[in-house]
């Protein structure tokens, strides 16, 4: 079990970034604490029509500070998704559907 995670979740966009744009856009949870296998349902943003969504979590808890990079894109009538958790500089997690779209290199495009 994970307790006191405190996250703050930003969904980034297209062009550049203002303070403005960066409150409007981030979303602060918590603290609560976290079993396995379970979810925390967040309320109050809309998913519009788009083709991509990007997400970026902060996350801190007892067990120290982590960040979560969260990619959505539209590829042929379906969803396909990209997550990577990182903790300094090193990568916890990653998960890459088979679909998600890739580089010339064969890497996960992560920009928004």
């Amino acid at each position: 079990m994970v307790t006191d995670i405190d996250p703050s979740i930003m969904r980034l966009q297209d062009g550049p970034l203002s303070p403005e744009s960066m409150f409007k856009n981030t979303k602060t949870i918590g603290p609560f604490n976290l079993g396995p296998k379970q979810t925390r349902l967040m309320e109050g943003w809309s998913i519009s029509r788009k083709t991509s969504l990007a997400y970026a979590v902060n996350a801190t808890a007892r067990n120290g500070v982590w960040f979560q990079s969260l990619r959505y894109k539209y590829v042929n009538n379906e969803w396909t998704t990209a997550s990577m958790v990182e903790r300094c500089d090193m990568v916890l997690f990653e998960e890459i559907a088979e679909k998600y779209p890739r580089d010339d290199e064969g890497n996960p495009i992560w920009t928004p």
